[in-house]
């Protein structure tokens, strides 16, 4: 019971050792306890409607979903500020591109490009296996409130890119759609903040880090009451809808790690191969530590000083190389995560009857690519972005409900990854100076 209590009363007092000690005992126990709230929330709902006969009109009474509404709720309290800071630390602190020159362009067109590109393998799959499809979530068939429904053209969608108003965007409800030129006016501010000078500079980038640090504690406290939320978010969804839901949560897991697996062992390795002129293979063997560390801790920030050492001692990258690409990309490239929240936003608006338009999806390609770029490299950290693209979309967030059953282990997958990524990424690079100077010669 402890452990189950420590976030809650974890707080109230300084940290001391010992409270310390707790937190991150429970912090290890976070996993299981996720497990155990998605089995006994699941097999509790179950109860409720096979033996007790409730009906949703039963599980709307006794408001069996209240704790899983304040955990969502909590998310999406954190969402805007923590992208807006993410988004803008992680762009500016690749420095003045017009320095960097080569390296920095070459490195934030390649995130870019290889995040867009898991994106579209995730949504090509989730199209081709449909994993949500049969569920039926929606309630008398009714489009969930909020939904985009009406088809954009091209020319209104990249209208729809540029925000008018950025302050009301970040004021807006997450189901207001405003989220997608949010981010990126966010990426544009960041890239602008990279060629001022002097004082204003640093002192835009010290409150931007100062507030990306005061959410990412936030972040941590709202992951920690992760366990609460599922339980009751498994409960009123098994009590409402019966086992159904659970028939697709395993196809959607494959569908995930089919696209995963499809980026790491084909898209990235054709990339070292035929434009670094690198084996994957010989990579692959390098950097083992830092990608075993990788899906152990799933996080990519807690694998960096590995990554860096198997980068440059095993796999013989100049340091110059590594220490810039490769911490860039622990805090902007996320294709695994990309690729996760785009499967996850499509299953979600198939569990609810909903077949978004190309121009939708397309938006979900955008949406992500850039949601990427604020995800911080913490354990379900994603958890949040995923709640950015859902509410981008107008779906109800209460499908993250279904997601989290299969989280963790999706989380170990994708963050190896995010890792792979980087140091291929580096690789690559060094590959091109390498033809380069052939050439010269």
């Amino acid at each position: 019971m402890r452990f189950v209590l420590a976030p809650v009363f974890i707080y109230r007092r300084p940290m001391t050792d010992t409270t310390k000690s707790r937190l991150a005992r429970y912090r290890q126990l976070l996993p299981w306890l996720v497990l155990g709230a998605v089995v006994f929330g699941g097999l509790t709902g179950i109860a409720l409607r096979e033996l007790a006969g409730f009906t949703a009109k039963d599980v709307e009474t006794w408001n069996l979903g209240l704790p899983g509404d304040i955990f969502l709720r909590m998310l999406k309290m954190v969402v805007v500020p923590l992208i807006i800071a993410a988004i803008v630390n992680g762009v500016s602190g690749a420095g003045d591109l017009r320095k960097v020159g080569k390296l920095g362009a070459w490195t934030t067109i390649f995130y870019l490009g290889t995040t867009a590109i898991s994106v579209a393998v995730g949504l090509l799959l989730v199209n081709l296996i449909r994993p949500g499809i049969g569920i039926d979530l929606s309630i008398a068939g009714e489009t969930p409130e909020g939904l985009v429904t009406t088809t954009r053209s091209f020319g209104e969608f990249m209208l729809h890119l540029i925000s008018t108003n950025p302050v009301g965007d970040a004021a807006a409800d997450l189901g207001a759609g405003r989220l997608l030129p949010l981010l990126l006016f966010c990426v544009l501010f960041g890239g602008v903040l990279t060629t001022v000078k002097g004082p204003p500079r640093e002192a835009v980038e010290r409150f931007f880090e100062g507030l990306y640090q005061v959410m990412m504690k936030m972040t941590e406290l709202v992951i920690l009451l992760t366990p609460f939320g599922v339980f009751s978010l498994l409960l009123r969804t098994m009590a409402t809808h019966g086992t159904d839901p659970f028939k697709s949560i395993g196809l959607f897991g494959l569908t995930v790690i089919t696209g995963l697996l499809f980026h790491a062992l084909v898209v990235l390795p054709l990339l070292l191969r035929f434009l670094g002129r690198k084996s994957p293979i010989a990579l692959f063997k390098a950097v083992a530590p830092a990608l075993m560390t990788a899906f152990s801790t799933c996080s990519s920030s807690a694998t960096l000083p590995l990554t860096l050492e198997c980068a440059t001692e095993r796999g013989g990258i100049p340091k110059r190389i590594v220490n810039f690409i490769v911490p860039l990309g622990a805090t902007v490239n996320m294709d695994g995560t990309a690729l996760y929240e785009a499967v996850a936003a499509l299953f979600v608006a198939q569990a609810y009857g909903m077949d978004l338009s190309l121009a939708q999806q397309a938006s979900v390609l955008v949406m992500a690519t850039l949601a990427a770029v604020g995800t911080a490299g913490i354990p379900s950290a994603s958890l949040v972005m995923i709640a950015v693209v859902l509410g981008a979309l107008g779906l109800p967030l209460e499908g993250i409900g279904l997601i989290l059953a299969l989280d963790r282990i999706l989380d170990m997958c994708r963050t190896t990854v995010n890792v792979w990524g980087d140091v291929s990424g580096a690789a690559i690079y060094h590959g091109l100076e390498q033809r380069r100077a052939a050439g010269k010669q």
